[in-house]
């Protein structure tokens, strides 16, 4: 079903995804600011793209929240 559920169990484990490196998130917004460029003239591609957006602040907010 889509959208995604965004619901996470307050006993989470987000260190699998807490690394750096060349292969880390800065790829990842690369990729995502290609994407964005591509809606310019794509409105499919940009609500895609938005809800990428939200889904990386979401669990950005939530590995934040579990070291807190």
């Amino acid at each position: 079903d889509w959208p995604l559920v965004r619901r996470v169990a307050n006993t989470a484990d987000w260190a699998s995804c807490q690394r750096g490196g060349s292969n880390g998130f800065s790829i990842f917004i690369i990729a995502l600011s290609w994407w964005l460029v591509l809606g310019r003239d794509d409105e499919a591609a940009a609500g895609e793209a938005a809800s990428v957006v939200e889904d990386a602040i979401y669990a950005l907010a939530a590995m934040h929240g579990a070291n807190a």
